[in-house]
C-alpha cells in the first residue's frame, strides 16, 4: 500500500474519519483508554482502506504501513516478552517550547492557504 497513490478524495475522507474518531488520536479523550471504541474506529477506517487494499487489516490501519512491509521482528525473545505488552503506558513528555510561544501557536489552529 503507497498511499502516495491514493487520490486527494479518498485521502481527504479517510482523514475525515480517522478525525472523527479522537479516541484514536485525542490522549486527554475519555475514550482514548476505551479498547471497545478504539477497535471499532479501527474497523471503520480499515474498511474504508479496503477500497484502494483489498488485504487491509487492523493492523495495517494502525501501523500506516500496507501488508506487504509490516515490520516482523527478529529477536528470538520477542514472544517471550509479549506479557508485557499491556502494561506500555505514555510517559509524559518536557517541552522545550515556552508558554509565551505556546500561546503564539494554540494547537487548535488551522492554517489558510
Amino acid at each position: 500500500m503507497d498511499i502516495r497513490q491514493w487520490s486527494k478524495k479518498f485521502t481527504t475522507e479517510f482523514i475525515e474519519i480517522y478525525r472523527s474518531y479522537p479516541c484514536l488520536w485525542r490522549i486527554k479523550c475519555p475514550e482514548y483508554s476505551d479498547r471497545c471504541k478504539r477497535n471499532i474506529a479501527y474497523e471503520k477506517l480499515c474498511l474504508k482502506l479496503t477500497e484502494v487494499d483489498p488485504t487491509a487489516t487492523k493492523d495495517t490501519v494502525r501501523s500506516g504501513s500496507g501488508t506487504d512491509n509490516l515490520y516482523t521482528p527478529k529477536l528470538w525473545y520477542f514472544d517471550k516478552l509479549q506479557f508485557l505488552v499491556d502494561q506500555e503506558t505514555p510517559i509524559n513528555g518536557v517541552s522545550n517550547i515556552s508558554e509565551i510561544e505556546a500561546n503564539e501557536y494554540p494547537a487548535e489552529t488551522t492554517v489558510s492557504k
